[in-house]
């Protein structure tokens, strides 16, 4: 399977306003507007049109204004990334695999040989040619065309994960965390200089006129009677391996960037601070991002790049923001993710009622209401909730160690108290027609719509719950321990068997369809399934996660990760589905009420539908702590209420475009309700555009990326999947239709083309 990431829908638009009068169709993307995976590597394309960053397994692409526009996934994780200096491509390398060679689309290029697997540093030499690589134990260059490598470097440092390469491409300086610094040759590869320094190398930067090179140094280092110093040092060296001077900057997690507008280098601190540095060590001026907790807070600069050309300078947070500031400092944006994601998520059994949480809120999305609607309850953040299997009530876990209820509009109708410890799952009861409440402690409590207490019992049990579920009837409950243990226990409270399972903290348990299997999802250890009338465990193991979900079927098993991951497994423990919906934990897994969707939800990034036949993402909703929320398909429509329409936006090219730029096109009420199987949404009706006959058959366009636009007579005349035989009498084979919508499409062509009358096969 391929690893792109599914965070973005490819979609065919068209829009008179913002294109050219003749109105021809382009291939636009609906992106995510923040998100959370973002803040490493931060570095501006060749041309510094893009800003790229980077998380744990996706690199995400953004304009010079702070826009999300792009983001594809590395499977095998990222540790490392380089981007070239004189095209559109970076060097990823992977957490469990190779370097990599990928484009800015996130087609990978060229895979490169074992040596490179784990690497820990990249840096490309200025010719964009090769670059070099430390795997732990040698440095090498590699040739970026061939993959092969070039030369090694002499093993004199050990233990580095930071590399250099001058301006001048004669030099590289290597140091990392034992503060070993060494300078080496390019050409020959020999050591010119190691020697130890104090603390830890946090950053090496070469002077623009490849004479020096500056080192940013952090930690602690032991002084007399057992106390210890805090390192906050920035270091200068000429090439002969002497230290000219240092100074001290404002705290530690220093990051470094050359300003080329200012005639020095900018550094970054834990504390928020951009210092401003002339190359003999005298800070010019300083910019504090976080007076008074303000919009642009920082919360520590984790890296820094500088614009070239306009002066612009952007960092990345702590927090995982991204801003951005003009040559004079004055802030330009702030990218912030959405804090507001949907941790919690329920659908009632006739998908009468969808709830979803947002922040410390909950949203209310019924079959007759095409807005979300707050919840009045004091909702816990990612807190457990349940719906009724009428959809007439809602549960929800609150502040302390009470549950509230409300009516389907989202008004309080009561509070239910009773417990002494956290409550770890709400449950709803078909077969009670009652609520349950388990305590993390084991005390049980059933209680009427109208929270009325009419029964209670206690578990016994060693350490706190962790998770609890119940099968679809509603007639067992199981729990499960931090301690690892979990028990099958009757609705009367009767013990029927208890087991010892993989790893501590089991962080969530599922029940099959029909109520004979059970799955178990661990923190530490894989995921097994349990015979349910047994206690029996299969031989079977999954993956480590913290959300797992039977289908529907019953034949797979999905099971979503902290690093954002999601697995689909056949019953068998083979994984044929890897997929990455988020950049954050994927914390809770529910199907919608026709089964033809697996809903992931993440406490920062909303939730992704997931069609249950091919797993292709078909569907994300993003919303803020209001509930307000944006609800885009694959297939280009989308729905919204409130302000949610600022959390999504088109990407056509490198550039960001409003939703609502085309809201007369593919706004389409309803369509939430339809892919949670409630109703067929509303599709409006599209605008008709007047063909001149002259045109009909004619290609009129010709992009610089060799697409072809052809002007056709109607809807479908030109199915997708024809090829063109003959253009102007040349014959110009692989040109097949990609799609067709509404009056044009357009091919895909190898070689030249010119503009004329088309002969399809």
């Amino acid at each position: 399977m391929r690893s792109r990431i599914k965070y973005i829908f490819s979609v065919i638009t068209a829009s008179a306003s913002f294109f050219s009068p003749v109105a021809a169709e382009d291939t636009r993307l609906m992106v995510q507007a923040a998100d959370r995976e973002q803040g490493y590597g931060l570095s501006y394309s060749h041309d510094h049109r893009l800003i790229i960053t980077h998380g744990n397994h996706a690199v995400l692409i953004w304009d010079s204004a702070g826009r999300l526009v792009r983001k594809f996934a590395i499977a095998e994780g990222i540790g490392v990334m380089a981007l070239s200096p004189v095209e559109d491509t970076l060097a990823i390398g992977q957490k469990n695999g190779p370097v990599v060679l990928y484009d800015f689309l996130g087609n990978q290029l060229r895979k490169f040989p074992k040596e490179t697997e784990r690497v820990s540093s990249i840096a490309y030499l200025p010719d964009g040619q090769s670059f070099a690589a430390y795997n732990g134990a040698s440095v090498f260059i590699w040739d970026v065309a061939t993959a092969t490598q070039i030369r090694g470097l002499q093993a004199g440092c050990t233990g580095f994960n930071l590399l250099s390469v001058s301006p001048d491409g004669q030099w590289i300086a290597a140091g990392g965390s034992n503060g070993q610094i060494c300078l080496y040759r390019v050409y020959d590869g020999a050591e010119i200089f190691k020697r130890n320094d104090e603390g830890n190398i946090s950053y090496i930067l070469f002077t623009p006129d490849s004479t020096g090179y500056i080192t940013a140094h952090t930690g602690n280092t032991s002084s007399m009677l057992f106390f210890t110093k805090k390192i906050r040092k920035i270091g200068f060296w000429n090439l002969s391996g002497k230290e000219v001077d240092s100074v001290s900057a404002h705290d530690a997690g220093l990051s470094l960037s050359i300003n080329h507008h200012g005639g020095g280098f900018i550094s970054g601190s834990d504390s928020g601070y951009l210092e401003f540095w002339n190359f003999k060590g005298k800070k010019t001026s300083e910019l504090n991002t976080q007076p008074g907790g303000s919009e642009h807070t920082s919360r520590g600069i984790r890296a820094i790049a500088v614009d070239n050309g306009t002066g612009q300078i952007v960092t990345t947070g702590w927090d995982h923001a991204l801003r951005g500031y003009d040559i004079r400092l004055r802030p330009l944006f702030v990218n912030r993710p959405n804090y507001y994601g949907t941790a919690t998520a329920a659908v009632d059994n006739q998908g009468k009622l969808f709830v979803f949480g947002a922040g410390k809120n909950l949203a209310l999305f019924t079959e007759n209401m095409s807005q979300t609607k707050r919840a009045n309850v004091h909702h816990i953040s990612q807190g457990p909730l349940a719906i009724s299997s009428d959809g007439t009530r809602i549960a929800a876990a609150t502040i302390g160690y009470g549950t509230q209820v409300a009516d389907a509009q989202g008004n309080l109708i009561c509070e239910m108290r009773g417990h002494t410890s956290k409550i770890a799952k709400i449950l709803y009861l078909p077969e009670k027609s009652q609520f349950a409440s388990i305590g993390q402690s084991g005390t049980v409590i059933f209680w009427s719509h109208d929270c009325l207490e009419m029964a209670r019992w206690q578990a016994h049990i060693s350490g706190n719950i962790t998770s609890v579920a119940a099968p679809s009837n509603g007639d067992q409950i199981v729990m499960a321990t931090d301690s690892g243990n979990f028990k099958l226990y009757s609705l009367a409270g009767k013990e029927i068997w208890a087991a010892v399972g993989r790893g501590s903290h089991p962080a969530d348990i599922a029940f099959s369809p029909d109520g004979n299997l059970i799955a178990v999802a661990s923190h530490s250890e894989a995921t097994q399934i349990w015979e349910t009338s047994s206690g029996t465990a299969r031989s079977q193991r999954f993956g480590p996660g913290v959300a797992t979900f039977f289908s529907n079927s019953g034949k797979d098993l999905a099971v979503g990760y902290m690093d954002g991951s999601l697995f689909i497994y056949d019953i068998n423990g083979k994984a044929h589905k890897k997929l990455y919906p988020f950049g954050s934990t994927t914390s809770q897994l529910v199907a919608s009420v026709n089964g033809k969707y697996l809903l992931a939800a993440s406490d920062f990034s909303g939730i992704v539908f997931y069609d249950t036949k091919t797993y292709a993402e078909a569907a994300r909703l993003i919303s803020n702590e209001n509930g307000e929320f944006v609800f885009g398909s694959a297939d280009g429509r989308y729905d919204y209420s409130g302000t949610g329409e600022s959390l999504m936006h088109w990407v056509v090219g490198n550039e960001a475009v409003p939703v609502a730029q085309f809201k007369e096109k593919y706004y389409t009420p309803g369509l939430l309700s339809e892919f949670l199987g409630v109703k067929q949404a509303t599709v409006l009706k599209k605008p008709e555009i007047s063909v001149s006959k002259r045109l009909v058959g004619k290609v009129f366009q010709i992009k610089p990326n060799g697409d072809i636009v052809i002007y056709t007579k109607v809807s479908g005349s030109l199915r997708a999947g024809k090829k063109l035989k003959t253009l102007n009498g040349a014959n110009y084979v692989d040109a097949t239709i990609s799609n067709t919508l509404h009056t044009n499409v357009t091919a895909k062509a190898k070689g030249a083309v010119a503009v004329g009358n088309p002969v399809f096969e």
